[in-house]
This record gives C-alpha cells, structure tokens and sequence, in this order.
C-alpha cells in the first residue's frame, strides 16, 4: 500500500515507531562512544603508568613483533616507542642476539613463563644487569597470543654483592694468614662458628673439630671469667683480657691474651675474638726478671765487698745475694787451692 492510500493514524503510528527506532539508535551509539572513550581514556591510563615504572615492558605478539613498549624502553636503548611497533624483535637485537634468544622464546611461546639475567647495552654505551621475566599471554582458546616481557635493572644490586663478595675475601685472607689466632664465637650458645688455621694450629685440633665443640671446651674451668668478659665486650663494644688460659689438645694450658669486639651475623651479636699464645713472651718476662734479680744480687755483693774487704765477708756477702736471687735456702762458696788442689769451703 501507497502511503497515500494509508490512513493518517497509520502513518503517524509508524513516524513514531520509526523516530523511536532512531532514538533508540542513537542511544545506542552514544553509549558505545562513551564506552569508546573510556577504554581509551583507560589505555592512556594504563600507558601513563606504564611509562611511569621504572622498568621495561613490553608486549610482542606471537609473530615476534612489537606492541607495545614504555617510555623506560625508549629511554634505554633509544628507539621511539612508536617506531617500534611492528617491528620484528630480530630488527631491534641484531642478529647475533636473536639468535641466542630464539629458543627461549620459542619456549614462551610454547606456554612456559622464564625469568633470566642479563648484560645489555645501552644507547650511550654502558651497559646493565638486568633480570628479564618473560610471561606468555594465553587467548580464549588456550593458545599463546604473545607474552609479555618485564626487564629490571639489577646493575646497583650486582655492584652491591661484588662489593660484599670483595669485603668477604679480603677479610677471609686476613683471617687466614692472620699470626694470632681468631674465633668466631656465639657466647650465649657456647658455640664455635668458626676459627682461622692459626687457631687449629695453637690449640692441635682440625678446623672441623673446633667448630664441633664450645668455648667451654677450651676455657673448662674459666667459663665464669668468660662470660663476665663476654659482657663487657657486648656493652662496651670491645674489650682485652689477660686472665684466660687455652686448654690445648694435649691438655696443656696456654697462658693467652685476648682481644675481642661485637660483630652482628646473620640476626646474631657474636664475638670476635683474636687470640694471642703469650707462653714465649712469659717465659721471656720470667728471664729477663731473674737476670734483674742478679744483677740487684751482685750489684749488692759488690756495694759490700767495697765495705768489707776481708775475704769471709765478701764470700758472706755473695752467698747471701746469690741466694736471695735463686730464691734458695742455702749457698755453698768454694774456694780453689792450687797448691794444694783442693776446693776449700769457706762460706754458706
């Protein structure tokens, strides 16, 4: 039917329906605008903060070519993130590069998520630590589309733990050739953590043996001096004592002299203790207080002789002294005849 031939009421009914059919249209399409708008105000969202991590990420689709990257991206290897999008990984690493990556990302692409360190370089020149995590995106249909890639600097952390190492050997070789013998000692636990070659050498035992026993061992009778002395050096920070002996593996007792202080390890305050044998230096201090001793006693004898210069008061004179410095009850002085041949006694 003509719309002419259309009754009016006809014609209105379907100018309603249709204007309806258009608004409902237009509705339609304005909210599938706004949702447009929003998703790409969230995407630059989600660029922005992207671009704000101090990381580099990236997406790359299941041809090996280049979606997405951040600002980081640019910023360390100098390319456009823009420019980069298409652009087969093969074109940004270089051959050599790709062709040492190729079978790990034939492996993500197979679903496996890898995490690997690194050395890159940068557009300048230097290079970076880096720990790249490499997760594969998986669709729908449990197909692998791309994966995403997190790459960190870690170059400040690798200098850190170059830097520890380096301390840890320059210590271990002071500990190793130190001449005085040095403990590690958890005094609380009664614990040897661990003694230098000079400490198994003073005492006679093996490395393995000392760190198998405690400080009670080696200090038997003197533990109370021990953890008095363990004390002060925990609230002072250091400390040297003179008053310990070392039980030896023979069972010899070495007079010692020690010097300790505070170390924190591993959430414990240990002690370090250096350890010197003072057995020679004592024996030297005894020698050199004998030899004082006579050189008093004849200093002695001879300040009487000059007094009395008869014969049986200076051989009184030197009995007495002589014994004084030997620390004896009695000395016999002898006189030689050589007429006779003779020894004549001539005072005690």
């Amino acid at each position: 039917m003509r719309d002419q031939e259309k009754p009016k009421d006809q014609l209105i009914n379907e100018l309603v329906e249709i204007r309806a059919r258009l608004a409902g249209l237009e509705t339609t399409l304005n909210k599938r605008q706004v949702s447009l708008d929003n998703l790409e105000e969230s995407e630059a969202r989600l660029q922005r903060l992207i671009d704000t991590l101090p990381v580099c990420i990236s997406y790359v689709d299941s041809g090996l070519h280049y979606r997405l990257n951040n600002k980081t991206y640019e910023d360390w290897f100098g390319v456009n993130r823009r420019d980069l999008i298409g652009h087969h990984i093969k074109e940004i690493l270089g051959e050599e590069r790709f062709e040492e990556s190729k079978k790990r990302y034939k492996a993500i692409l197979s679903g496996q998520t890898i995490t690997i360190e690194n050395v890159i370089p940068l557009k300048d020149g230097r290079k970076k630590h880096v720990v790249g995590t490499h997760v594969p995106d998986f669709g729908e249909d449990g197909q692998v589309k791309g994966f995403f890639a997190l790459i960190t600097d870690i170059s400040e952390q690798v200098q850190v733990e170059k830097a520890i190492r380096e301390s840890e050997e320059r210590f271990h070789k002071i500990f190793d050739s130190s001449n005085d013998a040095i403990f590690l000692i958890d005094a609380q636990a009664d614990q040897i953590i661990d003694a230098n070659p000079r400490a198994c050498e003073m005492l006679g035992y093996s490395q393995e043996e000392l760190l198998s026993m405690g400080m009670s061992a080696i200090h038997p009778q003197e533990m109370p001096i021990l953890m008095a002395f363990s004390q002060v050096v925990s609230e002072k920070g250091y400390g040297w004592t003179d008053e310990l002996t070392c039980l030896t593996k023979s069972g010899n007792y070495l007079p010692a002299e020690i010097s300790a202080s505070m170390v924190e390890f591993e959430d414990r305050n240990l002690l370090v203790a250096m350890v010197r044998d003072t057995t020679e230096r004592k024996k030297a201090e005894a020698l050199i207080r004998r030899e004082v001793a006579r050189a008093d006693a004849l200093a002695r004898a001879a300040a009487r002789f000059n007094a009395h210069l008869t014969l049986d008061s200076v051989a009184e004179a030197v009995c007495e002294e002589t014994a004084r410095a030997l620390n004896a009850s009695a000395v016999l002085f002898l006189l030689y005849d050589q007429t006779q041949g003779v020894l004549i006694p001539t005072a005690r």
